[in-house]
């Protein structure tokens, strides 16, 4: 919904990018702070997809005969080191995001082949359900918003994907959007409804650890920046490995105030009726959510951090294969 209204914000307010919106909406000030949160938000899940390279990799390259714990290649860091610098460094230093179109086709095929195999692993383990299992919503459930808002915040990019249609209306985008947040909520619920339903309390920020297997800058500037920034991201990637405090912090300090906040705040500003307006009781209604979620989150995750398994094979884990050596 507030993807939508961004649309029609710059459609109100002539303008064609986020940037230039708040710019023209809020001033440079308003300018300012949206360029910073759109530069945490990036920056922040970089670090969260080092750390599921350094909790992933390493686990599979020990799969391989002649491969032991001991080895280069399931070292959490040799796995962070290398996939930056033959992966994610070289599309970071893409210009155009318009040529990421078959790198996120591919990363689409890949996240539902993550889960077919995410399904068919979890459907042949057996693990004991920890106390409380079915409680539901517990009191500090509003932390799994901001991991949500990380989940589904994309309108960095919802003008540049506009401007793509052939015919760009507010209706077309509005049935685009409808569809996309549709199948994304699909994928996103068979992950955690499979995953919590088959670890229950051991299930981690990234339940992949759960599973067991058997301004256009000069060439040069743009260069130096991206380097620097993916640089960062990495040293910092090397010495955290809790995917899920990286994902609340992020979705509550940056997602937040760009899915919730600022777009109905421009909305609302630029709209021609009184805020207290019947039309702009949801505008209204998700700006009140946004302001509510951040300070209550940020304090939650902060007092009550997620438990973080920092790598180690779960105890079921073990057991299991003390049992399958044993048969």
């Amino acid at each position: 919904y507030s993807m939508i209204l961004l649309i029609k914000a710059g459609e109100m307010s002539g303008t064609s990018t986020y940037q230039a919106l708040v710019s023209r909406t809020f001033g440079f000030p308003g300018y300012l702070l949206l360029s910073v949160l759109q530069f945490l938000y990036p920056f922040a899940a970089m670090i969260s997809y080092n750390i599921i390279t350094g909790d992933i990799l390493p686990k599979i390259f020990q799969r391989i005969p002649g491969v032991t714990s001991r080895s280069i290649l399931a070292d959490r860091h040799f796995a962070i080191l290398s996939t930056t610098i033959v992966i994610t460094l070289p599309i970071a230093l893409y210009r155009n995001m318009q040529r990421l179109g078959k790198v996120s086709l591919m990363s689409l095929l890949f996240t539902i082949i993550v889960l077919l195999i995410v399904i068919t692993r979890t459907s042949t383990l057996t693990i004991p359900h920890t106390d409380g299992a079915w409680v539901f919503a517990k009191w500090n459930a509003i932390q799994a918003v901001g991991v949500m808002s990380f989940v589904f915040m994309c309108h960095h990019a919802c003008f540049l994907i506009y401007g793509s249609l052939e015919k760009g209306t507010v209706k077309s985008w509005s049935n685009i959007t409808h569809v996309s947040m549709i199948i994304s909520l699909i994928i996103s619920v068979q992950y955690s409804v499979f995953g919590y339903v088959t670890f229950t309390g051991y299930t981690q920020g990234n339940v992949i650890s759960n599973v067991f297997f058997a301004g256009t800058l000069s060439t040069l500037h743009h260069f130096v920046v991206t380097l620097l920034v993916v640089s960062v991201t990495t040293v910092v990637s090397l010495f955290s490995d809790c995917l899920g405090l990286v994902l609340e912090l992020n979705g509550i300090l940056s997602a937040t105030p760009l899915v919730f906040i600022i777009p109905t705040a421009c909305y609302l500003k630029l709209s021609a009726d009184h805020w207290y307006h019947w039309n702009n009781a949801m505008p209204c209604f998700i700006l009140l959510l946004g302001i509510l979620i951040m300070p209550i989150g940020f304090i939650m995750a902060i007092l009550y951090p997620q438990e973080c398994s920092h790598g180690k094979e779960m105890t079921y884990c073990l057991l299991n294969s003390t049992h399958l050596d044993v048969s």
